[in-house]
């Protein structure tokens, strides 16, 4: 199922991504399938940071070497847990008492707020902008 002209170039750094993905390889050659389904997914329950983009990112990762080491198609699950409840007011967004309110409550029940001269006036409930940009992300 592996490239034999690409494996000897790729493998050879051993980076990680391209180690798991031939480990995906193998499993999926045992089963007899010839497309790999990678799943992730977050907690969107404060303001994105690096944890965030990480658990996107390295299935990312492992999924670009999958097809680099096997030229096999793949489908990429991604989903967001917006059930999650806000933990705590992040430090560095405006309307502190206004977002209070809303701890342990889902995501999606939070309103977005907007960092400009409207702050005042925070959005309904959309679901979350974290949700609308894993869309985004998805659909690349």
């Amino acid at each position: 199922m592996l490239r034999p002209r690409i494996v000897g170039k790729a493998v050879t750094p051993k980076s990680w991504p391209f180690e798991e993905a031939k480990r995906v390889a193998d499993r999926l050659a045992a089963t007899g399938k010839t497309k790999a389904l990678f799943e992730t997914g977050y907690g969107p329950s404060g303001l994105p940071h690096i944890g965030t983009f990480m658990e996107v990112a390295r299935t990312s990762w492992v999924r670009h070497a999958f097809g680099v080491l096997t030229g096999l198609d793949s489908d990429l699950l991604a989903f967001s847990d917006d059930m999650d409840g806000l933990r705590k007011v992040p430090g560095n967004v405006p309307q502190q008492d206004m977002l209070a309110k809303f701890i342990g409550m889902p995501l999606t029940s939070v309103p977005e707020i907007k960092p400009d001269a409207n702050a005042d006036k925070p959005d309904k409930p959309s679901g979350g902008g974290e949700v609308v940009r894993l869309d985004r992300f998805r659909k690349k």
